[in-house]
């Protein structure tokens, strides 16, 4: 037996921004009526798929608002940064009970220099990153295929997507950690007719 000299690497070039929402901010969002029974809808006809991911996830408001935030913010980035956004990866951190937690991470990490450019850490700064969330929650408020989408009550595979669609909150699948499904711009800009309000409304 030989025994090598090597080992097989692969180099990679990355960068993220990684921000999180004030717990209180959200338990006063969550508290809503109305939230749970748009959630339990979409909770209940995945837990009818069978669909399993690798990060293991429970459907509730405080997901479907991360999951649809990232995918927005990664459209966002796009335009702003100079990326692909193919080459740009999210990362839901969520959690509720003793121990929550509201985190996204927006990331990229591939084998080519795309990967060095520098521009999500240049966005991470507060000066550059607030007018960039900002236009984030603009574009949660319309879509071009409005107002069908908005008040479409299933979409996408197994009719996981509420008001979400390729006009607005879907990525290329690289993207997505849940294959492009468990989105819905509702729970980020609300809707008078269901009496849901809108996730600003909550920030001081």
């Amino acid at each position: 037996m030989v025994e090598s000299s090597w080992l097989p690497a692969l180099e990679l070039y990355g960068e993220g921004v990684f921000f999180t929402i004030k717990e209180v901010i959200l338990s006063r969002w969550e508290s809503g009526g109305p939230l749970g029974e748009r959630a339990n809808t979409v909770e209940r006809r995945f837990e009818t798929t069978g669909l399993r991911f690798e990060n293991e996830i429970i459907v509730s408001p405080r997901f479907l608002l991360l999951h649809t935030l990232a995918h927005l913010l990664i459209r966002q980035l796009e335009t702003e940064a100079g990326y692909p956004a193919a080459s740009l990866k999210e990362r839901i951190y969520c959690t509720a009970g003793k121990m929550p937690m509201s985190g996204i991470l927006i990331y990229v990490a591939v084998p080519d220099v795309v990967g060095s450019l520098g521009g999500l850490a240049e966005l991470a700064t507060p000066e550059r990153f607030l007018p960039l969330l900002s236009g984030v929650f603009d574009h949660a408020e319309w879509c071009s295929l409005d107002p069908v989408c908005s008040e479409h009550e299933g979409q996408g595979p197994s009719l996981l997507n509420r008001s979400a669609c390729h006009a607005c909150a879907l990525v290329p699948e690289p993207s997505c950690a849940y294959g492009n499904v468990l989105l819905d711009r509702i729970f980020i800009k609300g809707d008078e007719a269901t009496s849901i309000p809108a996730f600003l409304d909550f920030v001081d």
